[in-house]
């Protein structure tokens, strides 16, 4: 209780493990949790009962006799999670969920087991999911021919019908327990945490599945996303990738009624594994980002005794100055920047390649692994998910950005460029010859990249595909690609009849995510923010030009002025940051930082060490009535 206070805490989470000899908590255990809600309720505390499992987290074979069916994955066999749509299974859960209920329980969130995929593979093909499959299609389909039906060419009835089915285990299992709960109190919330593939390959709709959890209560969510990813996978995911992720699924929340949490989890702990660096950053991102209702921040190594690992603790008491500055001053306003544009429900109408191995890695967690916002979080782009500005548009995306909003200027991958003139867009390519990926096992050399205007070169990994573009008239060529096999022209903007302006990557942007160079590098950077402009027509009214790897950078005006916060997600110190505000600035103050004008450059005069923050607000002057001064 003495860290919770410590640290703040106005609710409390309490993680319920799952019993399978006592279907699913022993007495004892039952009689725990009952005294424990109303001792943190007495201390004033709200309290989340977080089931920490429900389908079961583990993949895995199973061994010896099971109590219920077993999800049976469309590419991976059996596996030791249990199907929703085994009726013993759903029976004894809501017997579980009702007993969780009776201890007092005010609000119950489901862990992100509830799931159907990524453990790994896809979906759930056992024999009560084909059979329903077959209801729904009118006729009998193995899993071999499934998964060739699927996973080839582009949306068909058989994937659809698939997704169907999927979806609807999940939202029968999920009105089983909205039931069982509404049996002792209708006024209990029960929510659920996302998973990477919720917002795509399970097929669902998010809301529509909070909302049948939620019965008649306000809906909630953890959304997914969290600081561990980073620690744990860093090959895979950087900490302003996570972090833009995050931002990403809340933009998609906003408009609706729903409250959204945060995944602030540390997983494993202590700080040996996930630093509590992360964890702040994190926190305070998504603080000044203002579109999440809370954070659950798993603060404390509930595994190890409770004042083992007080270090993430230390660093939000530490903190809570900062915290206050971010609430004054981001409380309002809308964020500057580009626009990662990404949609929910890709996989349905996706065109696929099933003899790639990657892709069911890619199918799961594209849904929070976009490569635009691999695109911005490296190269200090701030982003905004507002109407208006430059769109970066790859991948199936371009299936579904609307005509009108592709005139506030797009940057596109080839994928997205060939979709686009799918729909009679011009893209300014007249034909495309594809080309073998850079650099085949044996050579030595690396692939490089000629940035014609600053004439020099950069390196880049191997093992992207590029194509060969005949471009039409009016194309600029602005960088050129290097490797034993040649040269291709690279990166070239475009501005068709219809006044929609384009800069094109010639490759798949999800191929060049994780190589180095083709989406993060000092130089891209340079030319991204030269060239946005044109895109949209307009200035960029804040950005960053230094060489600073995962430097974030939020802007958001109000009113009145311009709030920026720097965070360096980087393990190397920033040395003399430099802001451009293309804005005319009245007057400059500081939080955690200090530094100094000139002219419409804001130069820090302290360096940002490693994974610290520094805040700048900048008053403006008042532009002349009928004039914005951001536009030109």
């Amino acid at each position: 209780m003495k860290e919770l206070k410590r640290i703040g805490a106005d609710s409390v989470a309490l993680a319920v493990e799952r019993e399978l000899q006592y279907r699913f908590s022993s007495p004892e255990n039952l009689q725990l949790l009952r005294e424990l809600i109303e001792y943190y309720q007495e201390n004033g505390l709200d309290v989340l009962v977080w089931l920490g499992e429900t389908f079961g987290h583990e993949g895995g074979k199973p061994e010896g006799d099971q109590p219920y069916a077993n999800m049976r994955l469309i590419d991976e066999g059996d596996i030791k999670a249990f199907c929703p749509l085994d009726e013993s299974f759903k029976r004894d859960m809501c017997s579980w969920i009702t007993k969780i209920a009776e201890c007092g329980a005010k609000m119950i969130l489901l862990d992100d087991d509830f799931r159907l995929g990524l453990r790994p593979g896809l979906g759930c093909c056992c024999d009560l999911h084909l059979m329903e499959l077959k209801r729904e299609l009118g006729e009998a389909i193995s899993v071999e021919h499934l998964r060739e039906k699927i996973f080839h060419g582009g949306g068909s009835r058989y994937r659809s019908a698939w997704m169907k089915v999927q979806r609807e285990s999940m939202y029968r299992f999920a009105n089983a327990l909205r039931k069982a709960v509404d049996a002792v109190d209708p006024g209990i919330r029960l929510g659920m945490c996302c998973s990477l593939g919720s917002w795509d390959a399970e097929g669902i709709d998010v809301f529509q599945l909070a909302e049948i959890l939620a019965g008649g209560t306000r809906p909630i969510i953890r959304i997914c996303g969290a600081p561990y990813w980073a620690a744990q996978q860093p090959e895979h995911n950087r900490l302003g990738d996570v972090i833009e992720a995050a931002r990403t699924q809340l933009a998609w929340c906003r408009t609706r009624e729903i409250d959204v949490i945060t995944e602030g989890d540390t997983y494993p702990r202590p700080r040996f594994a996930t630093p509590a660096s992360y964890l702040e950053c994190f926190d305070m991102i998504l603080r000044s980002d203002g579109n999440a209702e809370g954070i659950l921040k798993y603060a404390f190594d509930y595994i190890s005794d409770a004042d083992y690992e007080t270090g993430y603790v230390d660093a939000a008491v530490r903190n809570q100055v900062l915290y206050q500055w971010i609430g004054r001053n981001f409380k309002s306003g809308q964020c500057l920047g580009v626009r990662p544009y990404n949609v929910t429900h890709l996989l349905e109408h996706s065109r696929l390649d099933g003899e790639k191995p990657e892709l069911w890695e890619k199918i799961q967690t594209r849904s929070v692994r976009y490569p635009s916002i691999r695109l911005a979080a490296a190269n200090s782009l701030p982003v905004s998910y507002e109407e208006g500005n430059v769109n970066i548009v790859f991948g199936e995306n371009a299936r579904y950005i609307p005509w009108q909003t592709l005139k506030d200027g797009a940057i596109l991958d080839l994928p997205a460029a060939k979709i686009l003139m799918e729909r009679e867009i011009d893209v300014g390519i007249q034909s495309i010859l594809s080309r073998d990926a850079y650099v085949k096992p044996g050579f030595t050399a690396v692939p490089q990249e000629f940035f014609r205007e600053e004439k020099i070169y950069t390196r880049l990994s191997d093992g992207v595909e590029i194509s060969k573009i005949n471009h039409k008239n009016g194309a600029e060529i602005l960088t050129e690609y290097h490797d034993p096999a040649g040269m291709e022209a690279g990166v070239f903007t475009y501005e068709n009849a219809d006044g929609m302006r384009f800069l094109v990557f010639p490759f798949d942007a999800e191929q060049a995510r994780e190589r180095l160079g083709w989406l993060d590098s000092y130089a891209r950077k340079r030319q991204l923010i030269k060239r946005i402009p044109w895109l949209q027509r307009r200035k960029m009214e804040v950005y960053a030009v230094g060489n600073y790897p995962y430097l974030y950078l939020m802007a958001k005006r109000d009113q009145e002025g311009i709030t920026i916060g720097l965070w360096n997600l980087f393990e190397d110190e920033a040395v003399n940051v430099e802001v451009t505000v293309e804005l005319p600035i009245k007057h400059v103050s500081y939080a955690n930082c200090s530094g100094h004008q000139d002219g419409n450059r804001i130069v820090l005069d302290t360096s940002l060490y490693p994974f610290a923050f520094a805040g700048i607000r900048c008053d403006l002057e008042k532009p002349p009535a009928g004039k914005d001064e951001g536009k030109g």
